[in-house]
């Protein structure tokens, strides 16, 4: 049986390292006293509680939250593709079974002052990361260059 704990009766104990100023103004840890504060913490959710995370590699990462709307981050990729095509499934579909994901989409550019249509077929969604090693049989990462790779090689 595992041991639940209430993370917001450790986080009261530790409130001077928090910066949360993103969290509703009735929730019992917020304060703006920290605001924007180097060096602190910050909660991405803003106090809402995540109950599925799939991140393929900084900045591609997809938050389920228990009550609310979903986080959906794709860098690169237009916001309107990453909110409305890609659901949490299609982000640990990528991570689990190691295919990439494609998606095509219109953007609007111009050449030569004359407006144009693009369309664009990319892959949106890699699961290769290409800043760290994955160890293998797990799902730890190092960064390349780091020491213990040497012996690893």
């Amino acid at each position: 049986m595992r041991n639940h704990t209430d993370v917001y009766k450790t986080l009261r104990g530790l409130k001077d390292l928090f910066d949360t100023s993103n969290y509703p103004p009735d929730h019992d840890l917020y304060s703006v006293e920290r605001m924007k504060q180097p060096g602190c913490f910050s909660d991405q959710a803003g106090g809402i509680i995540i109950a599925a995370y799939a991140g393929l590699r900084p900045k591609v990462l997809s938050q389920k939250v228990l009550h609310g709307r979903d986080i959906r981050k794709c860098a690169g990729v237009p916001k309107h593709i990453a909110n409305c095509r890609l659901r949490h499934d299609v982000y640990l579909d990528t991570l689990l079974s190691g295919r990439q994901h494609r998606e095509e989409y219109n953007t609007l550019g111009s050449e030569n002052l004359l407006p144009l249509t693009y369309r664009t077929n990319c892959v949106v969604l890699c699961p290769a990361d290409t800043s760290r090693f994955v160890m293998e049989g797990t799902h730890f990462t190092l960064p390349y260059g780091h020491v213990d790779l040497a012996e690893i090689r």
